[in-house]
């Protein structure tokens, strides 16, 4: 219910007229996450949602889609191979959005498809962001905001840095500030927990 979140966010939401069915592909490395930023609005909106999550995390993906259809209402959930997912609910007249989070180069093969049936296509791609510290910069600070940036999700998420640009003049302290902040967080202990690190979705991101 609306009335159960913050002021804050109740606010953002006020005033807003549902589309009706929303369609959400979610990724296999930040299901939750990916989840609360989309479908969860979405509901939160008024709308009913439809959820495609990943087989190659299923164990994972089984775990939310149960906790979650618990709870909410109009939700359903799905394991559909992508490509169905997707065309289907294009093709659908009841659903007047879809959210992606996956891939530039097959998201182009839905373009025509998009244009025909006129369906909000919401796309979020595989992020190429840069860290960049300045010479003026607050130099342990900016190390202190690095960490979780680069480390949240074992680096698994489309807005975490790939890169990390800083002035030579300050490279050295920077550093050493970094690596400081790096051992608060790094364990060679698989098994111990972090509020930052998680376990990697995939070899493929390895």
């Amino acid at each position: 219910s609306l009335q159960t979140i913050s002021g804050q966010e109740f606010s953002r939401l006020e005033g807003r007229v549902p589309l009706g069915q929303v369609a959400v592909v979610l990724p296999y490395n930040y299901s939750l996450g990916a989840f609360l930023v989309s479908a969860a609005v979405a509901y939160l909106a008024g709308n009913r949602v439809h959820v495609k999550f990943s087989s190659k995390s299923r164990k994972t993906s089984e775990f939310l889609g149960g906790l979650i259809s618990e709870v909410l209402h109009d939700f359903n959930y799905t394991y559909d191979p992508e490509r169905n997912f997707i065309t289907s609910h294009l093709k659908n007249p009841e659903t007047k959005a879809i959210q992606i989070f996956g891939n530039d180069s097959w998201s182009e093969s839905y373009h025509n498809l998009v244009r025909e049936t006129g369906t909000k296509w919401i796309f979020e791609g595989p992020g190429k962001d840069p860290f960049i510290v300045f010479r003026d910069a607050d130099i342990k600070k900016a190390a202190q905001s690095a960490v979780p940036d680069f480390f949240a999700n074992s680096g698994q998420a489309c807005s975490s840095p790939e890169r990390c640009y800083v002035h030579e003049d300050i490279f050295d302290e920077f550093i050493r500030y970094l690596m400081e902040e790096v051992e608060k967080v790094y364990t060679d202990d698989v098994d111990e927990e972090s509020e930052i690190l998680g376990y990697l979705g995939s070899e493929l991101v390895a």
